[in-house]
């Protein structure tokens, strides 16, 4: 995988959950539902990937970690009472370790805390699931992105040199615990 794409993104030790934002009223008031992705999701979640990501997921690649992956978990953002996705979060939980794989909000929809609430929502999932570590990876050119997970506990632990394409760039491999770890 190519590691987190629009919201993409240190050295654990601190617990996540600790750490994570709370949302506030005017984020729970603002009429935003953050779900479990269904299969009728995969078009608009593939399409929003290729509006906001360089290089973007296939379609086949989402519904091929989604069918298939026993792993994999992917949350959608969507106003409450409307199919439309603005925005999603794909991750594994392998074991003890969650990894972002995927966060992106589309840009008409951002600063409204929806790419906060779907991180802090795959926390849950992972701290429910036994998962004591986070990881991802993100942009070093990502500042937005890396500020959001540092919200949540995410320390820069190592750059990976040239590990994106289009354009080239390094990534920085954030972690952190999760829960009670």
């Amino acid at each position: 995988m190519s590691g987190l794409m629009t919201y993409g993104d240190g050295g654990g030790g601190e617990e996540c959950a600790q750490h994570s934002p709370r949302v506030s009223e005017r984020e729970s008031a603002s009429g935003i539902s953050i779900v479990p992705m269904e299969a009728g999701d995969l078009e608009q979640v593939a399409a929003l990937d290729a509006l906001v990501s360089n290089p973007a997921w296939s379609r086949a690649m989402f519904e091929s970690e989604f069918t298939t992956n026993q792993f994999a978990a992917f949350f959608v953002a969507r106003e409450r009472g409307e199919r439309a996705v603005r925005g999603y979060l794909g991750c594994w939980i392998v074991f003890d370790e969650l990894h972002l794989l995927n966060v992106a909000v589309h840009p008409g929809w951002r600063r409204r805390g929806i790419a906060r609430r779907l991180v802090h929502t795959a926390m849950e999932r992972a701290e429910a699931s036994g998962a004591i570590r986070g990881l991802l990876e993100v942009r070093a050119s990502n500042d937005a992105a890396q500020h959001l997970y540092a919200g949540f506990g995410f320390r820069v632990m190592a750059r990976r040199s040239r590990y994106y394409t289009e354009p080239v760039e390094d990534a920085l491999i954030m972690e952190c615990a999760v829960g009670g770890a």
